[in-house]
């Protein structure tokens, strides 16, 4: 590898860390205002004389509203938004791998990309755990960007249901629909920093 590759490199593995990072910043800072505003509503409404009135109900619901819907639509967007960081980190391996390897178009976003770490970089996916986490979860995915999350409108809903038990709690299911939770979006993060420097070792070779 020449200095010139090693410095290219080595920028792309900055860049990836640092949007990586900054996604979960934004999930954090989101979660951090919410729960501030949460913590508000509470005093508020602990200094209401009457829990029925107008006002508490007004509070108590604005509360509920934070809680029960924009914290969990905070998670799924957090997810998505590292589900497309990672495609678009998969796409630039593609094009900067020595040997040039088609991706397998009649698979998924992510596992059309398997040929790609296989066979343009060598790794054995098969004993990958990272990989084998990530094409997993591309089910989950798939379930809240084509069926808004319900299960039951998905291609194989007893599929999902066996990925959310086997999360121990990470995922849920709410009304049939998928619950992403922050130690889901955890688990993902670490996943695709273990594929992230699995491949680039790779690479380096």
């Amino acid at each position: 590898m020449s200095d010139n590759e090693f410095t290219e490199k080595m920028l792309d593995e900055w860049a990836h860390d640092t949007n990586l990072a900054f996604i979960v910043k934004f999930h954090n800072e989101i979660r951090r205002l919410i729960g501030n505003e949460v913590f508000k509503f509470n005093n508020i409404l602990e200094k209401e004389v009457d829990p029925n009135s107008e006002t508490s109900q007004s509070y108590r619901y604005a509360k509920n509203l934070y809680i029960e819907t924009i914290e969990p639509n905070l998670c799924t967007a957090t997810y998505l938004m590292m589900f497309s960081h990672l495609e678009e980190w998969l796409l630039n391996i593609q094009k900067s791998t020595n040997r040039k390897v088609d991706l397998n178009i009649e698979k998924g976003c992510i596992s059309r990309f398997k040929p790609v770490l296989r066979d343009g970089l060598g790794i054995d996916l098969s004993s990958c755990n990272s990989w084998n986490w990530i094409v997993n979860t591309e089910n989950i995915r798939n379930c809240l960007l084509h069926a808004n999350g319900r299960i039951n409108h998905t291609k194989d809903p007893n599929k999902v249901k066996n990925l959310v038990k086997a999360s121990k709690k990470a995922l849920a299911i709410k009304n049939n629909r998928i619950c992403i939770s922050g130690e889901y979006i955890s688990q993902f993060r670490a996943n695709i920093l273990d594929l992230v420097k699995l491949a680039y070792n790779k690479q380096a070779i």
